[in-house]
């Protein structure tokens, strides 16, 4: 079927720099400072409405440009990018928009560049940055997520037995091709596997001259749309592929599973999909269902966090006090998270309503999903230069996390953190960066953002 994709042939005539674009030898990093910004939660606002008013044009361009399905750029990227701009709408600081390195996407990023200035934001350089130039650790560029095992790979499919198979199968054998919204692995309960086989044989071709090669590696093998689906593969694997392993108990499930950026669970049953819910290290989880990116606009987080996270790691070998800070931070999980907050409340000089600690989850309640998340601290924070904001660092500490810190002053208020059993601890001396070394801290707060969506009362199209 022929796609049209008139408007971004006509916004690439409109602009030939675009067109074909031209390598620029300098490099500047160009960045926003939010704090002189007069109306940012309104200009932030105005940019959501004028990206989510472009979307057609972003599709075309993504589809003419690299060939994304424009559905997925619409249901994926473009819900996103809007969700995270609405909600920095009120809670931002500052971040950075770096140089563009990749020509191929230049339109794309011009096109954004443009709404971001008539949204009233200062003005972002645009510069084509050559891969060949010397001194490469001096080039910035856009790196929309980060290199991190999660999202390297990508989604992941789990069916249960008590599931509705044809469904999962519907939706898994439609889910996006490209990175990083791909699923790379599908895990199927013992009980059923037949179901699963004779399901997915219906919908894809397990005679596709392509598998001729690759069908004495696995015991199963289907095509579908360009993609392989294989059953107890041995082989390399490829982008092409999507390995489907069987696994016999929870336990075992969870033994088998790498860290992914989502999972798609099916199963009917609340009790199982909960649990196992629960106990995922992915960020996003979907309960039958795949790609629902609807609720809060803090739901984007669970995407948006992993870059921030990626950006903020430090390298460094365990110092001695690790212990210490660890046993701390097990004896104050213990308690519950409105406990702790009253514990540093209980400090006179800070007042609950000149804080804000955060400490609300996301919750939302569609007509056929239910949505919900948490944010929880992601390691531990190591602060020597006195940058991390006190009532930030309070918010992280009522959440759980964990600080070491080195230049610190020793003020009444870390004395009262100190004697409640706050999980922070004074080093001696600073830790040394080493890019081999065996921990990584993180040098700002990190939060992991995971949000469940949970889909019910629906017939699913098969």
């Amino acid at each position: 079927m022929e796609v049209d994709t008139s408007f971004a042939k006509a916004y690439l005539d409109h602009d030939p720099e675009i067109k074909d674009p031209v390598y620029k030898t300098r490099t500047k990093r160009s960045a926003y400072s939010y704090h002189d910004i007069e109306d940012l939660d309104r200009k932030l606002r105005a940019l959501a409405h004028l990206v989510e008013s472009e979307k057609t044009l972003f599709c075309q361009l993504e589809y003419l440009i690299r060939g994304k399905p424009m559905e997925e750029v619409e249901a994926y990227d473009i819900k996103l990018i809007v969700n995270n701009l609405m909600y920095y709408s009120d809670y931002c600081k500052h971040t950075d928009i770096d140089e563009i390195k990749y020509p191929k996407t230049a339109a794309v990023c011009k096109l954004f560049t443009q709404l971001c200035n008539d949204a009233g934001l200062p003005a972002i350089s645009l510069e084509i940055v050559d891969p060949e130039m010397k001194e490469p650790e001096t080039i910035y560029s856009v790196r929309p997520f980060g290199g991190t095992k999660e999202i390297e790979n990508g989604c992941t499919g789990i069916i249960t037995r008590r599931s509705d198979v044809d469904s999962a199968v519907e939706a898994l054998l439609h889910a996006p091709k490209t990175y990083p919204w791909a699923v790379r692995n599908i895990y199927v309960e013992e009980s059923a596997v037949e179901r699963f086989k004779q399901a997915i044989s219906w919908k894809a071709n397990s005679t596709d001259k392509s598998l001729e090669d690759i069908s004495p590696s696995c015991s199963n093998a289907y095509c579908y749309l360009g993609t392989l689906y294989l059953y107890q593969y041995v082989g390399t694997h490829t982008d092409k592929h999507v390995h489907i392993h069987s696994y016999r108990t929870v336990k075992d499930l969870f033994s088998l599973l790498e860290p992914s950026l989502c999972v798609s669970l099916w199963s009917s049953d609340v009790a199982e999909s909960q649990e196992i819910a629960k106990h995922l290290r992915s960020n996003i989880v979907w309960i039958n269902d795949l790609g629902n990116f609807n609720g809060p606009p803090k739901t984007a987080q669970s995407v948006y966090s992993l870059i921030r996270r990626d950006r903020a790691t430090y390298k460094t070998n365990a110092p001695a006090e690790l212990k210490k800070l660890e046993t701390l931070q097990a004896q104050w999980l213990k308690k519950d998270i409105f406990d702790r907050r009253n514990d540093i409340l209980g400090f006179m000089n800070w007042k609950r309503e000149n804080v804000n600690f955060e400490i609300d989850d996301m919750a939302h309640t569609g007509d056929t999903f239910t949505c919900f998340g948490r944010m929880s601290p992601d390691g531990v924070v190591y602060d020597h230069e006195e940058v991390i904001n006190t009532v930030a660092f309070l918010g992280y500490l009522i959440r759980g996390g964990a600080a070491l810190l080195y230049s610190r002053r020793r003020s009444d208020l870390y004395d009262h953190l100190v004697s409640i059993g706050a999980p922070m601890v004074f080093l001696e001396k600073k830790l040394e960066y080493l890019p081999g070394g065996d921990m990584t801290a993180y040098c700002r707060i990190a939060y992991r953002y995971k949000v469940v969506w949970s889909s019910f009362g629906t017939v699913f199209a098969n």
